[in-house]
């Protein structure tokens, strides 16, 4: 019961936003980049500042567009899309947000040869909520 409670919060934390959008996989300078489908999986590790023994996985996949260091990210997990913008810089670090009801956060490292990203995630609801993620394409 408690694993899709957790579920049910990750979702409604998701939810809110619109957009939609696709790029391809390289950016067209040679240079680094995040830009491309990714699909990935999400858990929460803490909700109201206690940890979560168990959380569902929570796939979801997303569509990276970059402009130089800027990124635009169009997030989709449980059929409810999400627009997130931030920044992929040349050290690997990916972090990226976005504003509604509260402020959805992930921060992570590209890793892989740019095939492989992994992080954390939070959003501020009262109380705080935070967990892990990994993507791939």
């Amino acid at each position: 019961m408690k694993r899709q409670f957790v579920a049910a919060l990750m979702v409604v934390a998701m939810a809110g936003f619109c957009g939609c959008g696709e790029e391809d996989d390289t950016s067209p300078n040679g240079s680094r980049s995040a830009a491309g489908t990714w699909n990935g999986t999400m858990q929460a590790t803490s909700i109201m500042g206690q940890p979560v023994a168990e959380s569902d996985v929570v796939p979801f996949t997303m569509n990276i567009s970059q402009n130089g260091e800027s990124i635009t990210v169009v997030f989709q997990a449980n059929g409810y899309p999400g627009v997130f913008s931030g920044w992929f810089f040349g050290n690997g670090e990916i972090l990226f947000s976005a504003t509604a009801d509260y402020t959805y956060s992930f921060q992570g490292v590209v890793a892989n040869g740019e095939r492989s990203m992994s992080g954390r995630w939070t959003v501020d609801i009262p109380g705080g909520m935070s967990g892990s993620w990994q993507a791939s394409r």
